[in-house]
């Protein structure tokens, strides 16, 4: 290539970065936190903040088709303590909210997107966020037609933080049908329990994404170092429809009680989960330990790696991860270690 050519990319390399520079600052700035958007529209971060809230939400998103760029900044909220139960931004019952390129920390939960129902929130978008150090939840979304995408959240963890603490965030931020869903999974464990099936994801616990949502799409998500006084889970996905979840890496799960991967409660259809790196779980108690945990046989495990989860590699996927590699359905899950949605390879096989 000769530099006359060089140089005419590097004009329209120029002017086309230019263009996006101009339309990112072509945004309403959020200049003050704690911040309420009432009015659709374009928002943007041109500055870090560092809160202290035990209580609220950093910004509020009363209205819909809002989009928010935070452009790379950070809002930290570590001089909240241990037991706050702010939210960094959220949104209750509104449709299609975009929000990307954010950087929080230490928020009880980092994004929320809210509603009753998925039925009443939709056309969401998350993609590019750094959440660090969310005490239960790095995104909880409820909604149709969700997507989120590219998100690295890390260092999730409620070691210090009351059951209390957790119930009344969810009560704070309107999350009345949230808290019914999780409240039908913490049923249905215990009927599980007693009747002689493995463990389901049926509690808050800890969770880098949970999302109760229909005809939508988790994808290219970084989740790393989960740690729980009770439950760790890197992705669950609550009475779930038509819900792609693929191309995830998760990895260093801990927690007292209970450890799932990727989990999809009962009431869930459709759900794929595909192509997915799921590694190292552990438990100080009991030894349940899921890579993907499948309540009702809602899910479609597809070439999933899985590693370090000594209770099963999968239980409930239909293709099954069972031991001989060929059944539909399974009583026993394989355990060690497995490539979801047929026989385990042979480098991945326990010794």
């Amino acid at each position: 290539m000769n530099i006359v050519r060089l140089a005419a990319l590097g004009a329209v390399w120029l002017g086309l970065s230019q263009t996006a520079h101009a339309q990112s600052a072509s945004c309403v700035e959020i200049a003050t936190l704690p911040a309420l958007i009432s009015q659709p529209g374009v928002y943007c971060l041109k500055k870090n903040f560092a809160v202290g809230m035990a209580d609220g939400i950093a910004i509020e998103i009363a209205a819909s088709n809002v989009t928010i760029d935070f452009n790379g900044f950070k809002i930290g909220n570590l001089a909240g303590g241990e037991e706050t139960v702010a939210i960094g931004v959220a949104a209750f019952e509104r449709r299609n909210i975009i929000l990307r390129n954010g950087n929080f920390r230490g928020f009880m939960m980092s994004v929320g997107l809210l509603a009753s129902g998925p039925e009443r929130s939709s056309g969401h978008l998350v993609e590019n966020m750094m959440l660090d150090a969310s005490l239960v939840y790095g995104i909880l979304a409820v909604g149709n037609g969700v997507v989120l995408r590219n998100n690295q959240i890390v260092n999730s963890a409620d070691t210090r933080v009351s059951p209390a603490s957790s119930a009344k965030m969810l009560a704070r931020s309107g999350a009345g049908g949230v808290a019914r869903q999780l409240r039908s999974m913490r049923a249905a464990r215990s009927r599980a329990s007693s009747g002689g099936a493995a463990p389901q994801i049926a509690s808050s616990g800890v969770a880098a994404i949970l999302a109760a949502v229909t005809n939508s799409v988790i994808e290219k998500n970084t989740i790393s170092s989960v740690t729980a006084q009770g439950e760790a889970d890197g992705i669950v996905i609550v009475a779930g429809e038509a819900v792609s979840v693929k191309d995830n890496f998760i990895a260093g799960l801990r927690a007292g009680t209970f450890v799932a991967g990727i989990g999809v409660s009962e009431f869930s259809e459709n759900v794929v989960i595909a192509n997915n790196t799921i590694l190292d779980g552990e438990t100080t108690g009991a030894d349940t330990v899921y890579g993907i945990d499948i309540l009702d046989g809602g899910g479609l495990c597809l070439n999933n790696v899985i590693n370090g989860f000594s209770t099963a590699a999968s239980y409930g996927c239909v293709p099954a991860t069972c031991d001989d590699g060929r059944a539909d359905t399974c009583a026993t899950g394989t355990t060690g270690a497995a490539v979801s949605g047929g026989r385990a390879r042979a480098s991945l096989k326990p010794q």
